[in-house]
């Protein structure tokens, strides 16, 4: 994990996949003049060590909330998660609703009716070679697509999450993607393309990314 202390907003975490903390090292110094700003290597994934049980997204939400509100007593916080780090955004904003202020969903379709898990592996592609080498990390990898599966249950067992949500795609994905959140969350108050984007929206246009981001958080923390 790497964080970087900034303004006195509730704190915002960051949530990789499928690269590592590093992909958000484009956005984080100026998101971190508003905010003390977490970007977490997900439990087994990037420069994190061990591994856990599972890697279904219910439980490395679990695992990540372990990290922030019992290890750092960070119990109110922003949140943003880009593609499968979304899918551990999601289920962490189900299962700690008191807890996430703001929840942002970046590029990442919901397994489930519209998109099943076998249909989600056949739009999969990847970078980012340093971390990947390791073999652990290489099989937490795998293991994020394998558990493709129970998110898909999980997902539509979850009660759909009541706090402000920003949807953020690349172009030409929105309303796809909207398409398959829609029934788990009930307060979408922004929805964007990033333009001239593709997947790696905070890489690939980090203005309009950080600027549609510090807009969103700034809207204010009511539910």
């Amino acid at each position: 994990m790497h964080y970087v202390t900034g303004g006195t907003g509730a704190p915002l975490v960051l949530l990789h996949w499928p690269q590592s903390w590093y992909q958000w090292r484009r956005i984080m110094p100026s998101l971190a003049q508003r905010y003390t700003v977490y970007a977490v290597d997900l439990p087994g994934l990037g420069d994190s060590r061990g591994a856990p049980p599972s890697y279904d997204k219910a439980t490395l939400a679990r695992f990540v909330h372990a990290l922030l509100a019992d290890r750092l007593g960070l119990r109110a916080i922003n949140l943003v998660g880009h593609d499968l780090g979304a899918g551990v955004g999601f289920q962490y904003a189900v299962q700690f609703p008191d807890e996430v202020v703001r929840y942002a969903h970046l590029d990442y379709p919901l397994p489930g009716p519209a998109l099943t898990a076998d249909k989600y592996r056949s739009l999969s592609w990847h970078e980012f070679a340093r971390t990947n080498r390791r073999p652990q990390v290489l099989t937490g990898g795998f293991e994020l697509y394998r558990t493709l599966e129970q998110d898909e249950r999980d997902n539509l067992a979850a009660a759909p999450i009541t706090m402000p949500v920003m949807l953020m795609t690349a172009e030409g994905l929105l309303d796809f993607t909207r398409s398959t959140v829609d029934p788990r969350m009930t307060r979408i108050t922004r929805a964007v393309e990033v333009p001239g984007s593709g997947h790696w929206l905070p890489q690939e246009n980090p203005a309009f990314a950080t600027a549609r981001l510090l807009d969103f958080l700034a809207a204010g923390g009511t539910r």
